[in-house]
């Protein structure tokens, strides 16, 4: 406990002792450990100092003591939710699978559907599930071949089919630099020379 120098000692209160934060009960005992003083979260070090602008286990106290809630800390590095729990790639968008396939989130809980996506460089296609696709596609009237890693390919061949450099199956067309020419499926002609 602690004295007041008057013969009392601080009860439920809030003390500054040589430069430092400390709490006192109900019954007048520091605390230590997380204590909830009027709906806060803190926490007291064995000394019994309040821990300040520090991470305590997944949680981060504030430059007041108070653990943080629904917001970025350490200087905008992190992310901790409402229950003040730091929230793992919050905010980062990364790759996740399941026996299922691959999807992309978008670090808040989202993630790409029935779109295209440039990741590190590298064109991906994720259906209206959610999950990247790979192989032949028909999307918006447009054929796209997708690697066994869902990467697009563009400029290249696929078998007898050409894919133009923003990836979609030539039609009708000279390519590969005017030496080929494939018809309205696609379809490399191998009769059709340049006049």
């Amino acid at each position: 406990w602690y004295e007041d120098g008057y013969g009392g000692y601080a009860k439920s209160e809030f003390k500054d002792i040589n430069g430092k934060n400390y709490y006192f009960g109900a019954d007048g005992y520091m605390v230590t450990g997380w204590k909830q003083i009027n709906g806060e979260y803190y926490f007291f070090e064995s000394s019994g100092a309040m821990k300040k602008s520090a991470w305590e286990g997944s949680y981060y106290l504030k430059a007041d003591g108070k653990m943080a809630k629904s917001e970025w800390v350490d200087n905008n590095k992190y992310y901790v939710g409402a229950d003040g729990k730091w929230i793992k790639d919050y905010g980062v968008p990364h790759w996740a699978s399941n026996s299922k396939g691959w999807w992309y989130e978008d670090g808040y809980g989202g993630y790409a559907k029935s779109e295209f996506k440039d990741i590190n460089s590298k064109t991906y296609y994720f259906g209206a599930d959610g999950y990247m696709v790979t192989g032949w596609k028909l999307i918006e009237d447009e054929y796209y071949f997708f690697e066994s890693s869902g990467a697009m390919k563009k400029s290249a061949w696929e078998g007898n089919y050409y894919l133009k450099a923003d990836g979609k199956m030539a039609k009708s067309e000279w390519v590969d630099g005017g030496k080929y020419y494939v018809d309205e499926n696609g379809l490399w002609d191998p009769d059709k020379k340049q006049p």
